[in-house]
């Protein structure tokens, strides 16, 4: 009767790790920037081999790494693939664009933004059964009423 190999149920971990284990040097940090948004952090060699494991072999900041975890929630087939779309909304994030002209990003995420509010595209609502306003501003009072009823605030000139 042949027996069935057995997986060995700890993680492999790479030589470099393992030596700063051994040596009891697992406090040494090492620079990891993320191959998403570009942020570096500090970071021991046993959490950057974690996180490398979990990500496909990239190393991915706390922040993204919650960006893919929302991505995955979309229905992303994979951890790959919620990967790549979180990768190319940092890229296109961080364009050219955006480090040539700062103020033209923020006019033209402002632009993107009112789109999809008149366009109708998914907006972040409260709850998924809270009902959707329509594209425009509805403004109930007037402020000019109280100043010219004399009721509002006095300034000296």
């Amino acid at each position: 009767m042949a027996s069935a190999a057995v997986a060995d149920p700890r993680p492999i971990t790479p030589p470099n790790v393992q030596r700063a284990n051994q040596t009891g040097n697992a406090s040494e940090v090492e620079q990891a920037k993320c191959e998403c948004c570009g942020l570096t952090e500090e970071c021991t060699p046993a959490y950057i081999w974690q996180v490398r494991g979990v990500h496909c072999g990239k190393w991915v900041c706390g922040l993204c790494a919650e960006a893919v975890k929302e991505e995955l929630g979309r229905g992303n087939e994979g951890i790959e693939d919620a990967l790549k779309t979180h990768m190319g909304v940092c890229m296109q994030f961080n364009g050219i664009e955006r480090k040539a002209n700062p103020v033209m990003d923020i006019a033209l995420a402002m632009k993107r933004l009112l789109r999809r509010s008149v366009n109708g595209a998914e907006s972040p609502r409260s709850t998924p059964s809270s009902p959707r306003r329509g594209g425009t501003i509805a403004r109930t009072n007037s402020c000019m009423t109280l100043f010219s009823r004399g009721r509002g605030p006095s300034y000296p000139l």
